[in-house]
């Protein structure tokens, strides 16, 4: 089932001010203003989605193959053939429990490299930390192949940690 409607769009905005201080009178500065969104992504192109969220106990690891997915509609051996966009959020199970955290990068087999610099290299979230990756809406987006395809998500910590994944691609 292809993809209906894709949006995405954040906005961080920032404006600093400062009281009179001897010798500098008052001063504002802002509003200073970033924006992002991905108006414009071609849906015949980018029209699968990963979306998961799974519990990670300490020491515990999960992988994800993009050439075999489940969709959130229960198609079974959905193929990524590219990447486009991925986002990931973490927390804790239980607050009081803080000895975790989460490691994505490449998969150990067939490592799915896309913005990582190395197949060894990984970002590591702490608890309530996310981010946001994005191709450009008219981007090529990024292989997936029988030797690029997996990415790994680790919790080196003895506590569990709920991790969400969403990738869009194609």
């Amino acid at each position: 089932m292809p993809i209906l409607s894709l949006s995405l769009m954040a906005s961080l905005k920032v404006s600093l001010s400062r009281p009179t201080s001897t010798p500098w009178p008052d001063a504002t500065q802002g509003e200073n203003v970033f924006t992002f969104n991905l108006n414009g992504v071609d849906l015949t192109v980018w029209n699968k989605d990963y979306i998961a969220q799974f519990t990670l106990a300490g020491g515990a690891s999960q992988t994800v193959d993009f050439t075999n997915i489940t969709s959130l509609l229960y198609e079974t051996g959905v193929v990524f053939a590219k990447t486009h966009t991925i986002g990931v959020q973490v927390d804790l199970v239980d607050p009081a429990h803080t000895n975790a955290s989460v490691t994505m990068k490449p998969g150990a087999s067939n490592p799915l490299q896309w913005f990582f610099t190395s197949a060894t290299e990984g970002m590591k979230f702490l608890d309530g930390q996310s981010m946001l990756f994005s191709d450009a809406p008219t981007g090529v987006g990024f292989t997936v192949d029988g030797a690029h395809k997996t990415l790994t998500f680790n919790n080196p910590g003895t506590d569990s940690i709920v991790v969400t994944v969403v990738v869009i691609g194609g």
